[in-house]
């Protein structure tokens, strides 16, 4: 059974809020990179609810996002090995 909202621990308040936000801000990406894959190849627009351009404009977004994290996690591993070297 949940807690009502005022019971809530602030750890999971703000759990919660961080993952509405990020809800929010991948909405307004897939929207701008919708409207802009529609201006760019208008054939898109034929597809019934834009769901050709929803879906390529979610890949696109999923690839993107993967390949920052990948990026991420490189950078994080050699700086590691660089500290790790100079502590020896």
């Amino acid at each position: 059974m949940m807690s009502p909202f005022h019971l809530q621990k602030p750890e999971s308040i703000a759990a919660f809020y961080r993952a509405v936000s990020l809800v929010a801000v991948y909405t307004k990406l897939l929207l701008a990179s919708s409207i802009q894959a529609q201006e760019k190849f208008p054939k898109l627009a034929y597809y019934q609810d834009s769901w050709a351009t929803r879906d390529f404009a979610t890949m696109y977004l999923k690839n993107k996002v993967g390949s920052s994290k990948a990026k991420e996690k490189i950078q994080q591993t050699r700086l590691m090995e660089v500290s790790a070297g100079s502590r020896t």
